[in-house]
């Protein structure tokens, strides 16, 4: 996970971050009943991170974009 928030220049997303992101992407605009999906992932990826840190929540989140949710 990097921290974009604070970048002057355009932001080059590789690698592992650009392959969920892409695999989000696509989930979301194939189906209309992703979107819950998606909050409900969102709520449990919360819980995750408090609970079980970074890498648990990545794997909720890559978990979500392979349509295994």
């Amino acid at each position: 996970m990097s921290r974009w928030e604070n970048s002057t220049e355009p932001v080059v997303v590789e690698g592992m971050a650009w392959t969920v992101l892409a695999g989000l992407e696509q989930r979301l605009a194939s189906e209309r009943k992703a979107s819950q999906a998606a909050k409900d992932a969102g709520k449990e990826i919360q819980t995750a991170l408090l609970v079980g840190g970074a890498l648990i929540a990545l794997a909720i989140l890559i978990d979500f974009a392979a349509k295994k949710r």
